[in-house]
């Protein structure tokens, strides 16, 4: 059976695109929305032509914006394709059309917001658009600042449950782009922070880049040139929490490995180790946040497994204060997963050694409540 093909997608395919633009004042609604085999509207090939027009590609997105959120059967959106296309004229320098497809890419951004968080989940590769702007070998800062500025979640660390998603911070720190880098940094820390809305400016404020980049996971090398450059800001407390870059170091997230952990934890003490003794705005010290992060799943947290990595944050005046959240003292936070290995009951011992008056505290305390 022989299909007859709209007029406007038989002229995207052959480039007539101010014969496209005249035509689609008169065509009606489902030539306009008609997908091929594949999935693919006229919307899909213009973005995907080696030759883009970014005149047609207004015209169809001004006639029908939520084509630019559309999937086609491979799960790609038309912001996908021209953030490919991008990515391609980059690796094979094609300086000339740089800003006409920066040009397009805003311009399908402004058109559908919400296309910047969706995912092309075919395969292996789970990619933002977000995420193949950061690979490219010249990204538009431009082009990345208007994405998070819709989206500033998209900044956050990925978590390994969201497949094999490439380490933007790592692809930056390559290409040696750390000014987009302070920028996913420093969105990804106001956002963690601070539940409402991200306010771009306030991502230009390298003062708390430390601060970021003892969020998640950064290059090593990376890391120790800004710890470097803000060492005075060590000791300065963070925005809306007051969290030093150590409280940020020991709050754990799931995709931040143990190995890095302690090697983020050690640089911070070694550099600052009064920051040990200096509590946040709720009253906790690192200790406190080491042992009690909810947001963490306690039988993996490295510090109730590494005594060693533990005691550096232990001084008499942090095990003998009580956390104002779980209402504990560390010695009792500590205890409570002391049967769960051999590692943890070795924590708790290394516990008592560092403050053994703790343990009498506790235990008279204990004693008058009953």
């Amino acid at each position: 059976m022989v299909v007859s093909l709209p007029t406007l997608y038989i002229l995207a395919t052959k480039h007539k695109y101010d014969e496209l633009i005249r035509c689609l004042d008169e065509s009606n609604d489902e030539s306009v929305d008609w997908a091929d085999m594949h999935g693919n509207t006229v919307l899909h090939i213009l973005c995907r032509q080696s030759l883009l027009s970014k005149e047609a590609i207004q015209a169809v997105v001004e006639k029908r914006p939520s084509l630019v959120g559309q999937y086609n059967h491979a799960y790609w959106t038309p912001l996908h394709l021209a953030c490919e296309k991008r990515r391609h004229q980059a690796r094979t320098n094609f300086p000339k059309t740089t800003t006409t497809i920066t040009e397009i890419l805003l311009l399908l951004i402004h058109a559908c917001p919400q296309g910047v968080s969706q995912r092309r989940e075919s395969g292996y590769a789970r990619e933002t658009p977000l995420d193949m702007v950061c690979a490219f070998q010249d990204p538009d800062l431009q082009v990345l600042t208007e994405m998070l500025r819709i989206d500033p979640g998209l900044a956050l660390p990925p978590h390994f449950n969201d497949g094999n998603r490439n380490d933007n911070l790592n692809v930056l720190w390559k290409n040696k782009l750390t000014k987009h880098m302070e920028l996913l940094l420093l969105t990804a820390l106001l956002k963690r922070v601070a539940v409402v809305a991200v306010n771009n400016d306030d991502a230009d404020d390298t003062k708390f880049l430390l601060h970021a980049a003892c969020l998640q996971r950064v290059p090593r090398d990376y890391l120790e040139e800004i710890m470097e450059q803000h060492k005075d800001h060590l000791l300065l407390p963070g925005p809306h929490n007051g969290n030093l870059p150590l409280h940020y170091a020991v709050y754990q997230q799931d995709n931040i490995p143990p190995h890095f952990v302690d090697y983020l934890v050690t640089t911070l003490v070694t550099h600052a180790p009064e920051a040990v003794k200096v509590f946040n705005h709720d009253g906790r010290y690192p200790l406190h946040c080491a042992l009690g992060d909810p947001n963490w799943e306690q039988q993996h947290n490295p510090f109730l497994k590494n005594a060693t990595l533990l005691k550096l944050l232990c001084r008499p005046v942090t095990l003998g204060t009580i956390d104002p959240v779980t209402r504990l003292y560390p010695l009792q936070m500590a205890a409570r997963y002391a049967n769960l290995s051999r590692a943890h009951h070795n924590t708790l011992y290394e516990v008592i050694l560092a403050a053994p008056q703790v343990v009498c505290l506790v235990l008279q305390q204990t004693t008058v409540g009953t």
